[in-house]
């Protein structure tokens, strides 16, 4: 990413609507799983500047990888312990090492020349009966102007992530879109940021940050969605796809 992408992620990731949201989606969905495994070991694997595995390590044990010093920098002054310079495709552990390993919107990045790589590393971390938790950017016609100034080179379809953890030897147990009440108006924001007027060789944020009252609405929209989800409803479209998939279909010890 730019640095400025890092800088505007630290500064953003406790009171934004959007990482509030996902983090709320992401207890919703984790909650019937993490009962199984008390206390797991979790692995972040490109943990950025370190905003959820704060949040995580009320899960559990937290390790985090990132191949940006930088991002590594802004995670260590949030006083994160066991941070490491990795890149996702190459992980320094030995394999059945966490019983959670999480992916945060790393592997549409352009760096992940191997998305399949990345994925058999993140199983091959993960011990017999553990768990990935897969969030990513998706739909290729979403693409814009933000994916340009975060370098990202691939958005997902649900299609695609099934085949990735399946051929990784993983089982999927839930797929789903996620910031679906959002996407009509995240659509037409696309579709003028592909104006002539409006386009940048760099590209420009979509986080910027929106007035208070705003910032509560889209949260609550966002929330509504971690309702749903709660129900068991799978979303059929969205800003974000969620794969939750385990290794092995054997029986939690």
């Amino acid at each position: 990413m730019e640095p400025a992408a890092y800088s505007e992620l630290a500064t953003l990731e406790n009171d934004h609507w959007w990482y509030q949201g996902m983090r709320v989606i992401t207890r919703t969905l984790l909650r019937p799983i993490l009962p199984y495994r008390p206390n797991p070991s979790i692995l972040d694997a490109g943990c950025g500047t370190g905003g959820n595995l704060l949040h995580m390590s009320a899960w559990g044990s937290c390790s985090g990888v990132d191949r940006s010093s930088l991002a590594l920098d802004y995670a260590r002054q949030k006083s994160i312990p066991r941070l490491a310079q990795a890149d996702v495709q190459s992980l320094p552990f030995r394999a059945s090492t966490f019983g959670l390993v999480t992916s945060y919107d790393v592997l549409y990045a352009q760096g992940v020349n191997d998305v399949s790589a990345a994925f058999a590393e993140m199983a091959r971390v993960l011990a017999p009966g553990g768990y990935l938790f897969f969030r990513a950017p998706a739909l290729s016609w979403l693409r814009g102007s933000h994916d340009r100034f975060v370098h990202g080179a691939r958005r997902f379809s649900a299609e695609e992530i099934q085949q990735y953890a399946i051929h990784a030897g993983l089982v999927p147990i839930r797929i789903t879109y996620v910031n679906t009440l959002l996407l009509p108006f995240i659509l037409l924001m696309r579709l003028v940021q592909r104006l002539p007027m409006f386009q940048t060789e760099q590209g420009t944020t979509d986080l910027n940050p929106p007035p208070r009252w705003l910032n509560a609405i889209v949260r609550t929209i966002l929330y509504l969605e971690a309702t749903l989800l709660s129900w068991g409803i799978s979303l059929p479209l969205g800003v974000s796809i969620i794969c939750i998939a385990r290794k092995s279909p054997e029986l939690l010890s």
